[in-house]
């Protein structure tokens, strides 16, 4: 029922052995799932003190349309993570749907690094990953990690962007760059939340991983049964071997969870 409480729903998965329950991946397809996206959404927001509190507990903006996807992460049938990806075209095919949440505050130094990848030969399209979100309960939580960044990854290929984009709090900058990431616009507040956010942008085919923490996409194929079950909008489980293709324990245990907003 959409009146659940997911923080309840949470805590008694974790108090469950939680080990043995897989990861489910899922591209929001149904009201459901955007419900319990918006209301993830809501909780890692509203717990980290970003958003003040409403009796609707539910957070979506006008970037939650047809145009960008919702990728939902479930363990035992709970909403545990989310991220959302969003796409803004080139110039000639751009609309007011085909844009992306940081364009708001970093227009000028989103077009002035798109107008240098043109002067290279490259194509202009870019993305967004924006609204990571996850549970409280599982934000220390190694697999949730692994699990989430995978499929970014596979969203990331499936719209063929160029460059990837990234609103992140200022205390994460290091960890971005060193995943190949360059500071392109100095923090600044956010739309609609109580955080500041630097601009970070990367190449897609030249990104580096850390340790192994964010997969080369070189990795990743739309040939995949993975990826094709994943976009049609199907439950897709994270096997612990796809995880160690993405993500070094080492390196999480290290180095703080990234938050981009």
């Amino acid at each position: 029922m959409l009146e659940h409480s997911l923080l309840q729903q949470a805590e008694c998965l974790g108090r469950s052995r939680r080990k043995s329950v897989p990861v489910v991946a899922k591209l929001a397809t149904s009201a459901l799932d955007f419900q319990n996206a918006w209301r993830l959404r809501y909780e890692a927001y509203a717990s980290a003190g970003y958003l003040h509190h409403s009796d609707k507990r539910i957070y979506l903006d006008k970037y939650d349309n047809e145009t960008n996807r919702t990728l939902l992460l479930y363990r035992g049938g709970t909403p545990i993570a989310s991220a959302r990806v969003c796409i803004l075209l080139e110039p000639s095919a751009r609309t007011p749907e085909c844009a992306i949440p940081a364009y708001e505050i970093f227009q000028e130094e989103i077009d002035q690094h798109l107008a240098l990848l043109q002067e290279d030969g490259r194509p202009e399209r870019s993305i967004e990953v924006t609204r990571l979100s996850r549970s409280p309960q599982f934000g220390s939580d190694l697999a949730v990690t692994q699990a989430l960044f995978r499929m970014i990854g596979y969203l990331i290929i499936h719209f063929n962007a160029s460059v990837m984009f990234a609103a992140v709090s200022a205390n994460h900058i290091p960890f971005y760059r060193r995943m190949g990431f360059k500071l392109i616009g100095n923090p600044r507040s956010y739309p609609d939340l109580a955080v500041q956010t630097a601009l970070m942008g990367c190449d897609c085919h030249g990104h580096r991983p850390i340790n192994g923490l964010l997969s080369s996409l070189g990795s990743l194929s739309k040939q995949d049964l993975i990826y094709r079950r994943f976009m049609e909008g199907q439950e897709v489980e994270v096997t612990p071997e796809q995880r160690r293709q993405s993500v070094s324990l080492t390196a999480v245990e290290t180095i703080p969870t990234p938050k981009a907003v």
